[in-house]
């Protein structure tokens, strides 16, 4: 593995070996870029800064809501206190209160709607500078979100308002029926109350007419809100044409730019080293594929009886988890089982516990209903003791004219002070009926809680019961992967204790390769000395070639000069045998004519006699066949065949003396 990776790590071209590499574009492309980084992180601060100011402003306004309702409130008591007092002067008090904070909540509004359109203005400008980043796309997004977020936040107070005054105004009128009721008690002051009506209604038109001119000015102001909303959106389509017109820069100016020439000749030098780093890669690829075949030859055989043990081993771990899962199913349908009766059994406490609340809220209505007939029962006592008093006082006074006017005030007065009596005591009584029929109302509206509660329980109940079931399938799948997991890990194992091997065996022979080039470079070190020797050899061959051909012709002419020597000699030699034959033959003449005259010579000497003549007459080789042929080195007589049998033998030597001689170095003899 080491070796692959070094031998990756050679291949890869270094920036000073390459010859197109400009180390003052790369510096200054680096320069551009960090320039750029430091822009944009400076404008996400700032506009992080705009983002974390108009949250801040919105919190301020969702803050201020409840104070709002505070107010209202407020109002609504100060209303009902005026109520008692002098209505009119507290209807105008209130109204003016009104108008103050109405006055107060639109300033407020007004301001954070003018920074915002402000801060708009100011990120669409900056952003029509500076659009060239996604991350400017994004906060701008953002701000239109934020926008349109505010617009929702002032429609939202624009209603409250709304309400407001519509409280107002009901709340004004039932004042004015409450002041009217209220007036009509005295029977002397009926003049004097009609009076104050008509004042209090002159003042009621008023404080209707300044709520409608409250309306008015609310809605006037809304119009501006929208036409503001408007002009951001138009604000917003100018930013995103100035942004196109921004990035649509003309084509001649981009080729015609510096750091598009240096970025061209980058380019090119990289396709350059990508040409290069592809051809490297297919020899790479070519060495990979041989070294896997060869692995595949050498360790074919194990990986496969491997994978047959890894599945046997798969499958036992199958069957293996297949019987533990059967009997973790088992286990959570019978935890299933006592969750479910659990939660029977707390429903079943939770519903007897509702039942007896309402139990209790049934006693209590029915204690109230009670109190409610006994206090009726009471005011009619009253009211049937007030008619007979004022029956016996009238009788008391048509019967004794002799009363003086003091009596007749003070029975009066006693008479006012039943009235009053009476009359609390049917403002207690209606006062009691309201709390029953409130006191209706909260059991009805508490029975429909505990119905809604009883049906949240019990779709609870079935959703934890779905949820459980969902975390059992879930588990078990999860079990299930996970030994899918386990099973592919140790498979995984395996072939990576496979692969291990195989990797030594490569780097085994890598080591092997490397020691195999390290001496192909000795060799070629030892051929490249050979070859220089070999060329001083052969310089020094080709001089002594020129000095062999001027031997050879020096040769060729001593040799032709030994040749005419050899035949004048051969011609001698033939001379001198002929001769000493000759002779031979006169001197065999000589003892032949000796012999003849000797009478007493025997025939064995002339049978030797032939015998000598026969074998100097016939080839030593070839003994029947006479000699024909001379030898020119030697002078050897032999017969032609034997010869020609020498010179096709290639064993070109006189059978008598061993000299060699030439295909061409011998000749005919006639005798």
């Amino acid at each position: 593995m080491e070796s692959k990776q070094e031998t990756t790590v050679s291949l890869e071209p270094k920036e000073e070996d390459d010859p197109f590499f400009d180390p003052s574009i790369i510096k200054f492309q680096k320069y551009q870029l960090v320039s750029k980084l430091a822009e944009q992180d400076s404008e996400i601060k700032w506009l992080r800064k705009q983002s974390q100011q108009q949250q801040q402003k919105l919190n301020q306004l969702t803050s201020f809501l409840p104070t709002l309702e505070k107010w209202r409130e407020r109002l609504t008591d100060v209303i009902k206190r005026g109520y008692e007092d002098d209505p009119a002067r507290q209807n105008q008090r209130v109204l003016e209160q009104i108008y103050e904070e109405l006055g107060q909540v639109w300033n407020n509004l007004q301001t954070i709607t003018a920074k915002a359109n402000n801060k708009v203005e100011y990120t669409a400008d900056e952003c029509s500078k500076e659009a060239d980043t996604t991350l400017w796309r994004e906060e701008v997004e953002h701000l239109k979100v934020e926008r349109a977020f505010l617009g929702r936040q002032v429609a939202r107070l624009r209603y409250q308002l709304d309400k407001v005054v519509s409280t107002t105004h009901q709340e004004a009128e039932k004042a004015a029926t409450t002041t009217t009721t209220t007036d009509a008690a005295g029977k002397k002051d009926e003049q004097n109350e009609d009076s104050v009506k008509t004042e209090d209604s002159a003042k009621e038109q008023e404080l209707l007419k300044r709520c409608k001119e409250a309306e008015s000015l609310a809605d006037s102001r809304l119009k501006e809100l929208q036409e503001t909303l408007e002009d951001q959106k138009r604000l917003a389509v100018e930013l995103e044409r100035l942004k196109s017109e921004r990035l649509a820069i003309k084509k001649d100016d981009i080729t015609q730019s510096a750091i598009y020439c240096s970025l061209e000749a980058a380019f090119q030098k990289l396709q350059l080293q990508q040409i290069e780093w592809e051809r490297e890669r297919g020899n790479l690829k070519k060495e990979k594929d041989e070294l896997e075949r060869i692995m595949e030859e050498k360790y074919g055989l194990q990986i496969q009886r491997l994978k047959r043990k890894a599945s046997e081993w798969k499958q036992q771990l199958e069957d293996a988890i297949h019987t533990s899962n059967e009997a973790k199913s088992q286990r959570d349908q019978a935890l299933m089982r006592y969750e479910a009766k659990k939660l029977e059994a707390e429903n079943e406490s939770k519903v007897e516990n509702l039942h007896k609340s309402v139990a209790m809220l049934e006693t209590k209505s029915q204690f109230l209903e009670q109190e409610k007939q006994y206090l009726q029962v009471q005011v009619e006592e009253w009211k049937q003791k007030a008619r007979r008093l004022e029956d016996t006082v009238l009788q008391k006074m048509s019967e004794s004219n002799m009363l003086s006017s003091e009596v007749l005030e003070q029975l009066r007065n006693e008479i006012n002070e039943e009235r009053r009596k009476s009359d609390e005591l049917i403002g207690e009584v209606e006062s009691l009926s309201n709390l029953f029929r409130d006191m209706e109302d909260s059991n009805r509206n508490y029975i429909h809680q505990l119905t809604e509660k009883d049906e949240q329980i019990t779709k609870l109940t079935t959703e934890r019961l779905k949820q459980r079931q969902q975390i059992i399938s879930l588990t078990e799948y999860k079990k299930t992967m996970q030994a899918k997991t386990k099973s592919d890990e140790e498979r995984i194992a395996a072939l990576e204790s496979a692969l291990q091997a195989a990797k030594r065996h490569g780097v085994e022979i890598q080591n092997v390769n490397n020691k195999l080039n390290e001496e192909l470079r000795t060799l070629n070190s030892e051929i490249e000395r050979l070859r220089k020797v070999a060329e001083e050899q052969g310089t020094k061959a080709r001089q002594e070639e020129m000095e062999k051909e001027e031997m050879k012709r020096i040769r060729d002419a001593t040799m032709r000069r030994l040749e005419e020597v050899v035949a004048e000699l051969q011609n001698q030699r033939y001379e001198r045998k002929r001769l000493e034959e000759a002779k031979s033959r006169l001197e065999d003449k000589c003892q032949r004519l000796e012999s003849m005259h000797m009478a007493g010579e025997s025939e064995l000497l002339r049978d030797e006699l032939v015998k000598e003549l026969r074998k100097k007459l016939y080839c030593s080789v070839y003994t029947n066949l006479p000699k024909d042929c001379v030898l020119l080195r030697c002078g050897h007589l032999f017969s032609r065949q034997c010869i020609t049998d020498l010179i096709a033998q290639r064993n070109r030597k006189c059978p008598v003396c061993g000299d060699r001689f030439g295909t061409e170095d011998y000749r005919p003899v006639y005798f």
